[in-house]
Formats: C-alpha cells, structure tokens, sequence
C-alpha cells in the first residue's frame, strides 16, 4: 500500500504489464498502451512516428510531414497533438542527430522509443499536463522495446511457416494466403478498427500474349510483374497471385480514397515500365512488351463487411475498370448492399 502511495505511477504501470496479453502484432501493441495511457495516466492519446535512421541532409520544415511518416492513429493527427506542435517535436528529434535511444521531454511532451524496423526508427508521442515519474517511462521504453522483439520473432516464425504459402510462378503469396490474412485483417479492425483496403488488379489482353506468344512467355511477364508490384508496396502491405493473370493487394491502416492513389502508382509504374523477354533455349524469342493493368478497388468496412464479399466487391469493380477502357482503377464509392452488388463505382 505504501509503495503504491509513494509510486503511483510505477505501480499502474506494473499492474497493467501483469494483466498485458502478449501481442502477435506492433499496433495491437500501441492499442493497448495508449489505453494505459489515457485511461491511467489522464495523458493525450498516442501516436506512432517512423524516421530514417540515415539522412543524407537536414530536411526542411515543408518536408517534415514526409520525413516523419505517421506510422499509427492517423486520426489523433491535429486534435489533441496540433500539427505544430508537432514540428516542434521533429526539431527535437532532428537534433539527436541519429535514433532516438533514450526518451525526452519537450515542454509537456513525452517521446519514447517504442521499436525499429531494418530502416526506420519508431517514436511514440503523448502529451501529459502533470509531470511524470522518470522511473515509469523508463520501464515503459524497455517494456515497449522488449514487447517489439517478441512480435519481431513472431513475424520470424510467420515467415517461416508462409512458405507453403507461396506461388510457384511469382514467389508471391498465394490465394490461401490470402483467405487466412483477410480473416486476420478482419479480426484486427474488430480488435483496433484500424481500416484496411484490397486492391484487385488483372493484367489487362493477358490472354493474346498466352495465345500468341506461348506459355513460357506468359510466365517469364507474370513473375516480372510480380516483382514491379512488390517495389510498390509498403513494408507493411501484402501481395498475393489470387489465379491465372490476377493479382491482390491489402493495403494496411488505409482507407480506399488512399489506397486508390497507390493504385494510379502502379497504373503509372506498369504503363512506363518495358517488359523484357530474353531468348533462351526453352525461349526461342527475345522482345519488349507493353502491358497496362485494370484495378479494383474495395475498403473494409466501409464497402463489405466479410472476407467474401470484399474480394467480389474489388473483382466486380475490376471488370468495372475494363468495361471502362482498361488500364484504369475503380473505386467503390457506396456501400454494397447485401441483398445488391451494383453498387456505384467511380474510375480515373
């Protein structure tokens, strides 16, 4: 009773690391400290920043928002933390001159280091009007960076085990893979209503290439083209072959109005890209091809609300893209009814 008297905070934070369920993923993770957090402590919610490890220069302030990349509660963005606030904040850590390795206090501001991936920093940023024990935040920085280990081995294992998941043809994951990763992205909005979209791409005249240039060509561009599609993903995006010349795409923590914007990307990086078949000897012609792609877009939950039906719904709106002239991406605007999938579609 003492202790708990004299170390408020330290023995919250305690309590709540006794009663933490271990976490199989980063934002789950985030999720639960920001409850602590707000609920416990009375501080702002949290929120998730990446930076480069390396700079080759100082970045200016008009590109602060492009060097700090918003890695978690996008939404909390400009409401309790303000945007220049935040810049304030960047200085700050501009000024370490490298990864931030221990927290600091900005004014009534807490940064934290809360994880790294192969390239990038993670800082975590909260608010707080009262003065915080030192003691906490540095058991929540080894707890944090403790907790990012665990769910790195998890990913580890992950991979491991995804290997029976992956397409022959293309290296990239297949339809299983995918059916098991749409449950999991579904149960991790239930979890954190963090929103996710599924892009639905298909290789547009594919068939006159198989017809009249032969299958092992047919090969050699899909598994080309499985590579250009992987340069444009996120880290924390996933890619899959669904069949024949279609692909899919989960675009993480995004609603579709972004994910359709990737989407012109890999209109874009399809369209300018030459396709290059090199003569061997299964191969008996060597040339360029050209390919465009039609893409579906659909977002969970605003335009399904179950595995099956945001895979119909990113398809329909595929076919929607080529009756509309082909190398162009459709997004659903509407929810889709159950009982009605002709919802309205809009294309650029």
């Amino acid at each position: 009773m003492t202790f708990k008297k004299e170390f408020p905070d330290i023995h919250d934070f305690l309590e709540y690391v006794c009663t933490f369920e271990e976490a199989e993923h980063e934002k789950k993770l985030y999720s639960s400290l920001e409850v602590f957090l707000t609920e416990k402590l009375s501080t702002s919610s949290l929120l998730i920043y990446s930076y480069p490890y390396k700079r080759k220069e100082h970045p200016s302030k008009d590109n602060y928002f492009q060097y700090f990349r918003n890695h978690w509660n996008r939404k909390k963005v400009g409401k309790e933390i303000k945007e220049n606030e935040l810049l304030g904040i960047f200085d700050k850590i501009i000024e370490t001159g490298g990864p931030l390795k221990k927290w600091k206090k900005v004014k009534k501001f807490y940064l934290i280091p809360v994880g790294e991936t192969p390239k990038q920093q993670l800082v975590g940023i909260f608010k707080s009007d009262r003065e915080l024990d030192p003691k906490m935040i540095d058991f929540m920085v080894t707890f944090c960076n403790t907790s990012m280990k665990r769910i790195k081995r998890w990913k580890e294992v992950r991979k491991i085990e995804s290997l029976i998941h992956l397409d022959d043809v293309t290296s990239l994951f297949n339809q299983r893979k995918l059916l098991k990763d749409l449950d999991l992205a579904i149960k991790r909005h239930a979890e954190t209503k963090e929103p996710f979209t599924v892009l639905f791409i298909d290789i547009d005249h594919f068939k006159q290439v198989n017809d009249g240039h032969g299958h092992l060509v047919g090969t050699q561009l899909l598994a080309d083209m499985a590579f250009l599609l992987r340069k444009v993903l996120r880290e924390s995006d996933l890619i899959y072959r669904y069949g024949g010349d279609e692909f899919v795409m989960i675009v993480q923590d995004c609603p579709p109005n972004v994910a359709k914007n990737i989407g012109e990307r890999i209109l874009k990086a399809v369209e300018g890209h030459n396709f290059e078949i090199i003569a061997n000897d299964q191969i008996d012609q060597s040339g360029k091809f050209k390919l465009t792609v039609s893409i579906g877009v659909a977002g969970f939950p605003q335009n399904a609300q179950s595995r099956d039906d945001i895979i119909a719904i990113a398809d329909q709106v595929m076919y929607q893209a080529k009756e509309s002239g082909r190398g162009r991406v459709c997004f659903a605007d509407n929810e889709f009814e159950e009982t009605d999938k002709n919802a309205t579609t809009g294309c650029k």
